[in-house]
């Protein structure tokens, strides 16, 4: 058991006293909330205006009539942005209070509009209160915060930012590009400030949210489609609330954050990670730019969504779901129903497993689940692209079978293909130049903002370096193609793990059990390391050598070996598969339990069995009764003993 003190105050913040920027509304409000429910003693929030409805003077008020809070909460008018007024802001902070814990710079601006013209005003603005606002305040706020901190309790610098600071968001004639770039020099700022405060005692982060429907925010919401559309693009399903930027400045601020310096959080439900998909940009980007191109190699199949049976038979109401219905958006009292009935939720999510791994036939060439789905994807993208593009679809329709290459739902960017300001590019690309693209047949595209969003390099081989005791890299050893075993262990690499690599369960289902079971295959190998004296465990390159013998046997048949180029096959048209010789849960079965037979194994003492020890357990020395006797129970169930 480990020895957690304090841990009851371990997200507390009593007593403390905090300053936040920008307090009087919006994701500042929320913090300013959830600081005095933690127990702060005095919140002092600030805004450009005292009065009025988004005022300081209204959040004060209805901040201090939070039920059962100790302390309160003061206001100060101030404008963040210009230096006279936060050394005003700061003086009047040091008039009543002699040390502040936590300094909140939530303060922010922003600005959109097309690349040119671009008023200079504009940039001025943004990087006047998201930049130079922030450090100055906190230049200037140091020694208050050094009179509170302590090495243990150090005193909190959090900097309100945006996930809009960490990829590229927005451009066209709504970008907000100086907006995206004042927010990503206040994650360096941070960082910057995290190096220089640390050895004070003053611990510096970033917090990025994504969208949270707010005043700021809302006017871009609609221009990008809509809450609705943003929450279905969302792999969480919904934008941010009150709680979720409240837990997070709490833990910062609190004991259970004090060892945190100098890390970005971005609170975006992982928005940012899907936006760099070719299938997801373009219908964004039809939607506000003038112009798209879109620079198409390859062609590719568009599927719907998956899962229709589950939601045929629970949400629909027994009406059958059209294997074109868009992802379904959860209702209010559907998800009341899943928090309230665990069972049934449990069911429903197994109903959609299953229906995910009963399709793996389709990955048989020539099946009739294969050709059926075949018939289904493509009368799906001839009706989402309309009538007429008949070039278009001679081009995107793959003449391989569904499954060959990884198939995308897109939703919506089928759609956007056809639209008018939209132009389908289909000759290879040539050369970059400054003007813009010069394709294969010699003409060139002129634009004004280039996105790249091929895709993602899927590397067999490591980015980091690995070495085994012969001094051989991994990259070296697998130069003529990746050799691993169950895409866990490497020959002639012990002790050595990876996490679904190559011949792993990449197309052949849902991924995630893969990743879980992949792990626990790993951590047993672990485990059987630590406990038996063992100092390597090496696979038999023989035994490689039979699962990819059946690897190959296996493909002749599935439609990975038709002549697509795809990352399966390591980014040839013909090549070795590597790829999982079956479906998910049939990989889930193999590698359940470690075959140790396929392994080499060297122990750390001449004999194999000093693992045995002193010939008793840790159970004795603890004078454990459970472990003691944990082989007794009421029911035929597994026991072991530690």
């Amino acid at each position: 058991m480990s020895d957690l003190k304090h841990f009851d105050s371990f997200f507390r913040l009593d007593g403390k006293v905090a300053l936040i920027t920008g307090g009087s509304r919006g994701l500042g409000l929320h913090a300013a909330t959830a600081f005095l429910l933690a127990g702060a003693k005095k919140v002092i929030i600030t805004a450009r205006k005292a009065e009025g409805e988004q005022g300081i003077d209204q959040a004060v008020g209805k901040l201090n009539k939070l039920p059962g809070i100790k302390g309160c909460a003061v206001g100060i008018a101030a404008n963040v942005a210009q230096t006279e007024d936060i050394e005003r802001l700061v003086n009047a902070v040091k008039r009543t209070n002699q040390k502040v814990d936590i300094l909140v710079a939530n303060a922010g601006a922003t600005w959109g509009g097309p690349f040119e013209p671009t008023p200079d005003w504009s940039s001025q603005k943004v990087l006047d209160l998201n930049v130079r606002g922030v450090f100055n305040l906190v230049r200037l706020m140091v020694p208050l915060l050094e009179a509170a901190a302590t090495p243990q309790d150090p005193s909190r610098v959090v900097v309100v930012s945006s996930t809009a600071g960490m990829n590229v968001p927005h451009v066209g004639e709504h970008g907000t590009i100086m907006y995206s770039v004042s927010k990503a020099a206040a994650h360096h700022l941070s960082r910057n400030l995290a190096v220089e405060l640390g050895p004070r005692n003053i611990t510096t982060n970033t917090v990025a949210p994504g969208f949270f429907p707010s005043k700021l925010a809302n006017g871009l919401i609609d221009i990008l489609g809509g809450q609705d559309q943003l929450e279905r693009d969302n792999p969480r399903g919904r934008l941010g609330q009150p709680e979720d930027i409240a837990g997070v400045m709490v833990y910062l601020c609190s004991p259970a954050g004090s060892y945190v310096n100098g890390v970005d959080i971005a609170l975006d439900g992982g928005a940012r990670l899907t936006a760099g998909r070719m299938t997801k940009l373009v219908p964004q980007l039809q939607k506000i730019a003038k112009q798209v191109q879109v620079y198409m190699r390859s062609p590719t199949w568009i599927s719907p969504p998956f899962g229709a049976g589950a939601l045929t038979n629970d949400l629909e109401k027994g009406v059958e779901v059209d294997p074109g219905h868009r992802q379904h958006k959860f209702t209010e009292e559907e998800k009341q129903r899943f928090r309230n009935n665990p069972d049934y939720h449990l069911d429903f999510r197994k109903r959609i497993e299953a229906e995910i791994n009963g399709l793996f036939g389709m990955y048989q060439q020539g099946s009739d689940l294969s050709n059926q789905f075949r018939e289904v994807i493509m009368k799906e993208m001839h009706r989402r692209m309309g009538p007429g593009h008949e070039e278009l679809k001679a081009f995107i329709i793959p003449k391989w079978s569904p499954g060959c290459r990884r198939i995308s739902p897109g939703d919506g960017y089928l759609e956007a293909l056809v639209q008018d300001n939209v132009e389908p590019v289909l000759s290879g690309i040539e050369r970059v130049t400054p003007g813009g693209i010069v394709t294969k047949d010699g003409k060139e595209h002129k634009m004004d903002v280039l996105v790249c969003a091929t895709g993602f390099q899927v590397a067999f081989k490591p980015a980091f370096k690995v070495v085994n005791g012969d001094g051989k890299s991994i990259n070296e050893d697998w130069s003529n193609g990746p050799n691993l075993y169950l895409g866990v262990s490497a020959p002639r690499f012990p002790n050595f793990y990876t996490i679904v690599g190559p011949g792993a369960t990449w197309s052949n289902g849902t991924l995630l059990p893969s990743i879980e079971t992949t792990v626990e295959y790993s951590i047993k190998m672990m485990k059987k390391i630590q406990t038996e004296a063992i100092k390597a465990i090496e696979v038999q390159q023989e035994a490689l050598d039979d699962i990819y013998a059946h690897f190959d046997e296996y493909h002749k048949t599935t439609v990975w070996q038709e002549e697509c180029r795809s990352w399966f096959k390591d980014g040839k048209v013909k090549n070795r598969i590597y790829l999982w010789p079956g479906s998910t849960i049939h990989f889930l079965k193999s590698i359940k339990e470690p075959r140790f037979e396929d392994y080499n194994i060297r122990y750390r003492y001449k004999n194999r069995f000093a693992f045995l020890g002193n010939g008793d357990v840790k159970a004795t020395a603890a004078r454990d009764v459970q472990g003691l006797s944990t082989y007794m129970r009421s029911s035929d169930h597994e026991w072991s003993v530690e």
